[in-house]
């Protein structure tokens, strides 16, 4: 496994995988730690790709996990292990001051329905807007074929997709189900940090939205009707406060009135001190990704 820090080695790298194979692509961003859910991405990848690249990186920005917890040299080593045994070919891990230099001056801007769904619910702006350049940097200089993300990734797909689309990168995006413990929580380093009452209390996040899919099985469709279930199902618990809640497109995250197969039901929350993230989309053919 070949690890590699700094950006024109990567983009010497990458200028070599024509002639290998190719590539698939694990953006983790924020995770504190490798766990089941990126094993999953990695077992995928590898089924699909001759190369495999993962890329780690930790922003400053408030997404999918808590801005208030940092990516320790320790969990950085022990990612790095996991991931040698895990037969990567290449993990990428560029410093967010190495993205941004200080004469740094183009930037992705996202408008739109992604703009309007992620500002101010889920960020600023100025952060969206960073985090959108980040990704479309690593695509830039990884340069892969199919870039791969799980279904608990929703809103970042959302952004990859929409990069790829309007910047015309010529680069796949595939999703797949969400890896989720026993009791429904979907996986995630952060949720390590919880303590158990707050873990115990999460777990309404999931079957609130498994409430919303079998309301929609029989029948209801009104998106404002799903709502007010969501509310009232976490409303009285002290542990979460429900900072979002979409019901739109997957890939623009366009909100919708009425609930139809390929509907995106996300939600955000905090638990205690951390964010917690989770999804299931009604797919197009009428099957449920949970």
């Amino acid at each position: 496994m070949r690890i590699i820090e700094e950006i024109d080695e990567m983009i010497e790298t990458a200028r070599g995988w024509l002639t290998r194979g190719s590539v698939g692509f694990i953006p983790i961003t924020n995770e504190l730690s490798m766990h089941a859910g990126h094993q999953a991405l990695l077992v995928t990848a590898r089924e699909h790709c001759e190369i495999t690249v993962v890329c780690l990186l930790r922003t400053p920005l408030s997404f999918d996990a808590s801005s208030d917890t940092t990516m320790s040299t320790h969990s950085l080593e022990e990612s790095l292990r996991l991931l040698t045994a895990s037969d990567v070919d290449v993990v990428f891990t560029p410093r967010w001051e190495i993205l941004f230099p200080a004469a740094y001056a183009t930037y992705i801007r996202l408008g739109g329905s992604i703009q309007e769904a992620l500002v101010p619910a889920h960020c600023t702006d100025n952060a969206l807007n960073e985090f959108a350049t980040a990704l479309g940097q690593l695509l830039l200089i990884v340069r892969p074929d199919i870039a791969f993300l799980g279904q608990k990734d929703a809103i970042q797909a959302a952004i990859i997709h929409k990069i790829i689309h309007d910047l015309h990168i010529d680069v796949s995006l595939r999703l797949i189900p969400t890896v989720r413990e026993h009791n429904g929580l979907a996986m995630s380093s952060h949720t390590l940090l919880l303590s158990p009452q707050e873990r115990e209390a999460a777990t309404l996040l999931h079957n609130c939205l498994l409430l919303c899919k079998n309301s929609i099985e029989q029948g209801v469709d009104d998106a404002p009707t799903l709502t007010q279930l969501v509310h009232t199902y976490i409303a009285g618990n002290e542990h979460i406060t429900l900072l979002h809640l979409l019901i739109g497109d997957p890939e623009t995250l366009q909100a919708r009135d009425k609930v139809i197969p390929g509907t995106l039901l996300a939600l955000k929350a905090r638990v205690g001190k951390n964010l917690v993230n989770d999804n299931i989309q009604w797919m197009r053919d009428g099957s449920w990704r949970l």
